[in-house]
């Protein structure tokens, strides 16, 4: 019984140590982006998106990632990053959360060619 309890511990630790290196990561990628957009996407490129944990670090993980590439120059014409983004941030986010995931959507409907989408 005793065992099975350390056991259960110990996983539930690692699984901590996990979420708090992609947080460290992110943090360091949002302090990056404005002076170094290009070494925030290396390092988002580096962070195996399947391995964030948690709708919130998902969703922050994807509006980071969508930013680094439009700041990087890189036009994206897929919408599905961007829309985990903005599936939560619509209804869990700051005001601010919200504009960058309206505002970057919009830059995919603009690089597709598609004005209309983005208003509706």
């Amino acid at each position: 019984m005793k065992r099975g309890f350390l056991y259960c511990l110990l996983l539930f630790l690692l699984g901590l140590s996990g979420c708090r290196d992609e947080n460290v990561a992110l943090n360091r990628v949002g302090a990056l982006m404005q002076s170094s957009p290009d070494s925030a996407l290396m390092l988002l490129q580096k962070i195996d998106f399947n391995s964030v944990v948690g709708e919130k670090a998902r969703a922050r993980y994807a509006l980071l990632y969508s930013q680094a590439l439009d700041k990087n120059f890189i036009d994206l014409q897929s919408d599905s990053l961007i829309n985990i983004a903005l599936d939560y941030y619509m209804y869990n986010g700051s005001d601010e959360e919200k504009f960058h995931s309206l505002y970057y959507r919009g830059r995919i409907e603009q690089n597709r060619g598609d004005w209309i989408s983005g208003i509706s």
